[in-house]
C-alpha cells in the first residue's frame, strides 16, 4: 500500500470546526464555506442545524470547483475557494475571541479570473433560520438585525441605495458587514431564507473585490463600536499568531513524515476545540454535534491520549467526570438509552489505566479502589443474573443480554459485552497486583478465569459449526441490526448485520485488554477477517452503524492494534495510512461514511470526531512505543522511510504503565546506513518492565540486516528480529546497515 496522504477517500460531506479551545460557541464550516449553528438532532441519524449561513458569488452560474483546507496545521482558518466559469471566490472563516467579545469573522475575496468582458458581481448571503429574518430596515446597511418575521418592517416598493446612514437597531445583531453595505434580495432558488447581497461592482479581467462578514456570537460583549475591515484583517492576524503560538501545541511526538506531522497536530488542535469547562474543569469531548460529551468507551482513549499528550489536567478532568456516573448499585453507566452493562468494565480498565500512567500510581488507583472493588461486585451480580438463563441460551455463564454498540442495537445476545468485561476484570487484576492486594487479585482473577472458560467454549461451538470467524452477535438474536429478534421479512442489506459489526469490543479486548494470546484462533480468525475486509479502502468495510458498503474509519485504529499485537506491523502500519486518507483536507474525520465508488453518500455521526483524533495520535504513539503485559516494545512498527537520510523520531517523556520514556532516533546516509536509537526511562514511583526489547528497523535503502549491532557500544546479536535489552533506564543502541547497490 501507497504510504501517502492524499485524502483520496475524504467523506463528501464536511463539517470543520473554527472554534477557540474550550469554546462554548462550536461553529462548524461546511464544505462549501457555509457557517452551521444550533445542531438539532431529530434521531440518532437525522440532524438539522438551526441557522445556516451560506456563501455565493452573484453571478448565473454555478461553481465549477469548491475546495477546502485550512491555512495549516495548526490553524483552524479555513479557506473555501469556490472556482466559476468567469469568477473564483475565496472565504477565509475563523474565529475571534478578545476582550469578551466572540465572533465568527469571514473575509471573502471575488476575482475575475476571465479573459475579456466585464462583470457585474459582489458577495451573495443566503441566512436559513427557521424562526427568525434578517433586516437593516429600510435602506441599505451594514449591520443585519434578526428579528421574527412579524417584526420585519416593510420594505418600500424602490430600494434606496443613495442613503448613507444604518437604520436604528432592530434587535439582536445577527452580522456586521464591511465595507460594503448589504440590502435584500431573493434568496438562493428563492427558498424561505434571508437573502443578502453586498453591493456589487463592475469587474474587468483580472480585477478583484472583497470585504469582511463578522457574525457576533450570542451571550458575549456587545460588538465593537468600530468592526470594520481594518479591524476583520486585524482579527485574522490576532487569530493566526494565537493558534502558531498555542504552547499545546508543541507536541512531545515528532515523527519524520511532514503528513503524518501535520495530523497529529491537527488531531490535538481537533481535541483542543471540543474541550470545554464543566464545574471549572476542562473535560475533553467527542464532538461538536453528535457527541457533544464525554462517553465512557470514547473516553478510556480519549483519556489515554491526553495523558500521552502532557495534558495531566484533562485527563484527571475526565477521570473525575467518570466518578461522577458511578451509582449506589456499583455500577458506572453513562449511557441511558440502552443498557450498555459493559461500560462497568470499561470504566474499571479507565481508572487502572489512568492511574497506571499518572505520577503517582499506587496513590492514585488506592483511592480509586473503593470504586472498582464495587465495580467488581456489580460484574458478579451481572455474571449471576447470566448464570440463572436457562441452560440452551447462548448467554448463560456469560453475560446477560445488553446493547451491543458499534453498529448493533436492541437488547440481544452478543459477546461485546463479555469481551469488555474479559478486559476490565483482567485491568482490575493488574490493579490489584500494582496495590499488592493480594486477596482481591486472587478474587477477581477467579471470576474471570471462569468468564473467559466460559466465553472459549462458546467461541469454539461457533467454530464447530463452521463459521470462520466469531459472530459478535449470535445468530438467534436476529440479523437487523437496529431492531433485536426475528422480523417478519427479509431484512434490507443496509440494515443486515454483517461479519464485522461490533468487531470494535473484540479488536479491543484484544489489545489493550489483552485477554487472548496472538495465536489465538479468536484472534487470527478475526484477522483473517479483516484481511477479506480491507481491499476497496485500505481498512474493514462494513464493520459499523452503516453496515453497507461503508466504513467506520477510525475503527481502523482498533483493528491496526490488534494486527500489531499480532506481530504483524506491516498491516498496522498500512492501516495508519488508510485511516489518514479517510479523513477531509482540513484533517478531521466523519465517524462513517460510504465507500467512495459507491456513490450512496450514507453518513453517520459527528465531525469533527476526536476519538478519531485521538486515535490517530494513539496509533502513531504505538508504533514507535508499545506496551504488552510487562514488556515494553520499542519502534515495533516503523515505516522503511522514516529512516531517511538525516531524519529524527522523537518522543519525550511519553507516559507508560513503566513510567515516562523518550526515545530519540535518528538515520545517518553514508557508505552505509547506521540507526541510533537512545531510550531513556524517567521512572519515578513506576515499576521497570520485565522485558525491553528493540525491533529491528529495515530503512529504506538499506540491506536487510544490520551488519553490526551495538548496545551501549558492546556488541550484540539480534534475536528473531528484535534487540533484547536489559531492563535499565538508559540504553543507546547503533544498528549498521549495508546499502543496497
Amino acid at each position: 500500500m501507497s504510504h501517502a496522504i492524499d485524502f483520496r477517500f475524504a467523506p463528501p460531506s464536511r463539517w470543520t470546526a473554527i472554534c477557540l479551545p474550550d469554546d462554548p460557541h462550536k461553529t462548524l464550516v461546511r464544505e462549501d464555506g457555509a457557517l452551521l449553528y444550533g445542531f438539532t438532532q431529530t434521531h440518532l441519524a437525522a440532524w438539522h442545524f438551526a441557522t445556516v449561513v451560506e456563501f455565493s458569488a452573484q453571478t448565473a452560474d454555478r461553481p465549477v470547483s469548491v475546495t477546502q483546507r485550512t491555512e495549516s496545521a495548526a490553524r483552524p482558518i479555513v479557506v473555501t475557494t469556490m472556482r466559476y466559469p468567469r469568477l473564483e471566490l475565496t472565504l477565509t472563516a475563523f474565529a475571534h475571541g478578545h476582550d469578551g467579545f466572540r465572533a465568527d469573522v469571514v473575509m471573502w475575496e471575488l476575482t475575475h479570473i476571465g479573459d475579456d468582458g466585464e462583470v457585474l458581481t459582489g458577495l451573495h448571503i443566503d441566512h436559513h433560520d427557521r424562526d427568525a429574518v434578517l433586516t437593516g430596515g429600510t435602506t441599505p446597511f451594514h449591520v443585519a438585525y434578526s428579528v421574527a418575521p412579524e417584526q420585519a418592517p416593510a420594505q418600500p416598493i424602490w430600494m434606496d441605495d443613495t442613503a448613507e446612514q444604518d437604520g436604528t437597531p432592530l434587535g439582536p445583531v445577527a452580522l456586521v458587514h464591511r465595507p460594503q453595505r448589504l440590502h435584500l434580495a431573493h434568496p438562493t432558488g428563492f427558498r424561505p431564507a434571508t437573502g443578502l447581497d453586498v453591493t456589487p461592482e463592475i469587474l474587468r479581467p483580472g480585477g478583484r473585490i472583497g470585504g469582511a462578514l463578522v457574525l457576533p456570537q450570542p451571550a458575549v460583549a456587545e460588538t465593537p463600536a468600530i468592526v470594520d475591515l481594518a479591524w476583520a484583517e486585524a482579527a485574522l492576524t490576532r487569530a493566526r499568531a494565537f493558534w502558531d503560538e498555542l504552547p499545546a501545541l508543541r507536541l512531545p511526538i515528532t515523527v519524520p513524515d511532514p503528513a503524518v506531522q501535520d495530523l497529529l497536530v491537527a488531531c490535538v488542535r481537533n481535541l483542543l476545540q471540543a474541550r470545554e469547562i464543566h464545574d471549572g474543569l476542562p473535560v475533553p469531548q467527542v464532538g461538536a454535534t453528535v457527541y457533544r460529551g464525554l462517553w465512557i468507551v470514547d473516553g478510556h482513549f480519549i483519556l489515554e491520549t491526553a495523558r500521552y499528550l502532557g495534558f495531566a489536567a484533562d485527563a484527571d478532568a475526565g477521570v473525575r467526570v467518570l466518578l461522577r456516573r458511578a451509582r449506589p448499585d456499583g455500577s458506572i453507566t453513562g449511557l441511558e438509552m440502552a443498557p450498555h452493562i459493559k461500560e462497568t468494565a470499561i470504566a474499571i480498565a479507565t481508572l487502572v489505566r489512568q492511574s497506571e500512567l499518572s505520577t503517582d500510581p499506587r496513590g492514585a488507583l488506592s483511592s480509586h479502589w473503593p470504586v472498582v472493588l464495587r465495580a467488581i461486585n456489580h460484574i458478579a451480580d451481572l455474571r449471576r443474573q447470566a448464570d440463572a438463563l436457562p441452560i440452551g441460551h447462548p448467554l448463560h455463564g456469560l453475560m446477560p443480554p445488553a446493547f451491543a454498540d458499534g453498529g448493533v442495537a436492541g437488547v440481544r445476545a452478543e459477546y461485546t459485552t463479555t469481551l469488555w468485561t474479559l478486559a476490565g476484570l483482567r485491568a482490575a487484576v493488574r490493579g490489584a497486583t500494582m496495590l499488592g492486594r493480594a486477596s482481591d487479585r486472587d478474587a477477581i482473577h477467579a471470576q474471570y478465569l471462569q468468564l473467559r472458560a466460559n466465553f472459549d467454549k462458546a467461541a469454539r461451538r461457533h467454530r464447530e459449526e463452521g463459521l470462520a470467524y466469531l459472530p459478535m452477535i449470535h445468530p438467534e438474536s436476529g440479523s437487523h441490526h437496529y431492531h433485536a429478534g426475528p422480523v417478519e421479512t427479509d431484512v434490507a442489506a443496509w440494515h443486515r448485520i454483517r461479519p464485522g459489526s461490533a468487531t470494535w469490543a473484540l479488536c479491543q479486548a484484544i489489545w489493550p485488554g489483552e485477554v487472548f494470546e496472538p495465536g489465538d484462533h479468536v484472534v487470527t480468525d478475526l484477522l483473517a477477517l479483516f484481511d477479506a475486509l480491507d481491499d476497496e479502502q485500505g481498512i474493514p468495510a462494513e464493520t459499523g452503524w452503516l453496515p453497507y458498503r461503508a466504513v467506520w474509519p477510525y475503527a481502523a485504529s482498533f483493528a491496526a492494534h490488534a494486527w500489531l499485537y499480532a506481530g504483524r506491523a506491516d498491516k498496522a502500519v498500512d492501516y495508519l495510512y488508510a485511516f489518514a486518507n479517510h479523513a477531509a483536507p482540513t484533517r478531521v474525520w466523519r465517524e462513517e461514511q460510504s465507500l467512495t465508488a459507491t456513490g450512496h453518500g450514507q453518513l453517520w455521526g459527528d465531525m469533527p470526531h476526536n476519538w478519531a483524533s485521538a486515535e490517530f495520535v494513539r496509533l502513531v504513539r504505538h508504533l514507535l512505543l508499545f506496551e504488552r503485559d510487562d514488556t515494553l516494545e520499542l519502534l515495533p512498527a516503523v515505516p522503511a522511510e522514516w529512516f531517511g537520510a538525516g531524519q529524527t523520531i522523537e518522543l519525550e517523556r511519553s507516559t507508560t504503565r513503566f513510567g515516562p520514556i523518550s526515545l530519540h532516533v535518528t538515520t545517518e546516509h553514508t557508505d552505509v546506513v547506521t540507526v541510533t536509537v537512545r531510550y531513556t526511562r524517567h521512572g519515578g514511583a513506576h515499576p521497570a518492565p520485565d522485558r525491553l526489547s528493540l525491533s529491528l528497523p529495515l530503512p529504506e535503502g538499506a540491506a536487510e540486516r544490520p551488519t553490526e549491532i551495538t548496545v551501549d557500544g558492546r556488541a550484540v546479536p539480534p534475536a528473531d528480529g528484535r534487540i533484547p535489552l536489559a531492563t535499565v533506564d538508559d540504553v543507546t543502541v547503533r544498528m549498521t546497515y549495508r546499502r543496497l547497490s
